[in-house]
């Protein structure tokens, strides 16, 4: 879930280029009601949706007991932000901007360990 339709569309083509299926959701209350429905093995969301930032997903999240990998994407980088993202219940952080590769990489890094 991205909340710029620009760079979903990016990430989706990224992601589907390196052999991954992929449902976008265009803010953080259709993405929260899909991970609900279909359980998908791996959450990219980012942290500045509209209408339920990536915060208010994962903890709706992880008290239903959705206990997948979720992965933040975020143009913030600092320490107190990973921080805030580790200590929200997220399982890793991929800053903007970023590569093909290195997205890839973490988040299959992730969808090994389930």
């Amino acid at each position: 879930m991205e909340d710029s339709p620009d760079s979903r569309e990016l990430i989706c083509h990224l992601l589907q280029s390196a052999g991954l299926q992929v449902e976008t959701a265009d803010n953080g209350k259709d993405g929260l009601e899909k991970a609900l429905k279909h359980k998908p093995d791996l959450l990219l969301l980012d942290l500045e949706m509209p209408v339920l930032n990536g915060f208010g997903v994962i903890k709706q999240l992880r008290a239903s007991a959705y206990n997948k990998p979720i992965v933040a994407i975020t143009a913030h980088n600092t320490l107190q932000d990973r921080d805030r993202c580790q200590d929200a219940g997220f399982d890793g952080l991929i800053s903007k901007p970023f590569n093909q590769e290195g997205l890839v990489r973490v988040l299959k890094e992730h969808l090994s360990n389930i």
